[in-house]
């Protein structure tokens, strides 16, 4: 019995340490209000510093928000009743090679933030009309605001593509649009005053003393 415990303890300690090598793929580094996690058929609650695996489902509720790293150090905040999915998150295999991901942006609103230059190649969808090529950039998006499918970029550039429809935003405060059931509009520039406006709702908010 004791040799049977002795190697039931050898067997966890080498489990404990293969994961402890293994590279995370994601990780929750603040929540507010209500959010969960949905893993298969299981859904937990999301706190601070969960870890998040490819495959993983982000839901929030009224006025949430969560934000996630990824291993590239880019950002995504999402704010309120919004549902992501984590479709596929590969880190690296060396130091310094290529990380890839997509994300799919079910509902809501999001931010992507990537400030410095990487090896990585992110595909992010929102909603059902709009694919986003990721380098390095920063963007806002949102699936089904006000029946339109919409992202802005903040700065950087970025591909974006709907169907047939292939655009290229450049300059601060581009935006590619998608009405519900409607071809793209052609890229416009967003006021000021609104994406100040939609930007809060994807940051954490302040907590009353």
């Amino acid at each position: 019995m004791r040799i049977f415990s002795i190697f039931i303890g050898i067997l966890w300690l080498a489990g404990v340490a293969g994961y402890s090598q293994a590279a995370p793929q994601a990780e929750i580094t603040a929540v507010q209000a209500d959010a969960w996690v949905v893993r298969g058929d299981n859904s937990y609650a999301a706190i601070e510093h969960m870890a998040l695996v490819s495959g993983d489902q982000i839901r929030t509720g009224e006025k949430a928000r969560v934000i996630l790293k990824l291993p590239d150090d880019s950002i995504v905040k999402l704010g309120e009743y919004s549902i992501v999915n984590l479709s596929n998150i590969l880190p690296p295999e060396t130091e310094g090679g290529l990380f890839s991901a997509a994300l799919e942006i079910v509902q809501g609103v999001f931010r992507f933030t990537a400030e410095e230059p990487a090896a990585r190649d992110i595909q992010i969808k929102v909603g059902k009309s709009i694919t986003a090529g990721i380098r390095g950039t920063d963007i806002w998006g949102s699936a089904w605001l006000e029946g339109k499918t919409l992202l802005c970029l903040l700065e950087g550039k970025v591909a974006v593509s709907s169907g047939t429809t292939h655009a290229l935003l450049d300059k601060p405060l581009d935006y590619f649009i998608v009405p519900e059931g409607q071809p793209p509009s052609p890229v416009g520039t967003l006021p000021a005053e609104k994406a100040q406006k939609w930007i809060t709702w994807t940051e954490l908010t302040p907590v009353a003393p």
